[in-house]
């Protein structure tokens, strides 16, 4: 999990700063590249030797199709977009909303139970994405206002 998430920060930058085309190549290449990873793992775990296809549901493989769809192409093609328009530590910021994406689907589609603690834990989520937004807009503000300053004294 750890090497992941630092695998994922570091694509991340070096999609910002390093890579070139467009977003849709860029999106591409990551995803096959993240489809050859698991493909050569699933065969390391023996995976494939205890896959029963007959025992997947119509309804799993319609949620497979919509997490491909949605959950990849669509979201994962955003995030590049995000990161070539805006600065990575905003981007990155998804990484706390997409828990609380998550319950909410599934408290409205499947029925989920959410309980006080986890309210609130969704709200702690919430409140600290919004002051980590918050601190950088006035950091943006305070920058814009001082260069005017700055080129009146030049």
């Amino acid at each position: 999990m750890v090497i992941g998430s630092m695998c994922w920060a570091g694509g991340s930058l070096y999609s910002k700063y390093k890579g070139s085309g467009s977003v849709t190549v860029n999106t591409m290449w990551q995803l096959i590249a993240a489809g050859i990873a698991f493909f050569i793992f699933s065969f390391i775990t023996n995976e494939w030797k205890v896959f029963q296809w007959q025992e997947v549901s119509t309804g799993a493989w319609l949620s497979v199709l919509y997490l491909i769809t949605m959950g990849s192409l669509a979201a994962y093609s955003a995030y590049v977009w995000l990161l070539g328009v805006r600065p990575a530590t905003q981007v990155s910021t998804y990484a706390y909303i997409n828990p609380v994406v998550a319950v909410m689907l599934g408290v409205l589609f499947a029925g989920e139970q959410v309980s006080l603690l986890q309210l609130a834990g969704l709200a702690v989520i919430l409140a600290s994405v919004l002051l980590i937004n918050l601190a950088k807009q006035k950091k943006e503000k305070r920058k814009l206002i001082q260069q005017p300053a700055e080129v009146k004294a030049a």
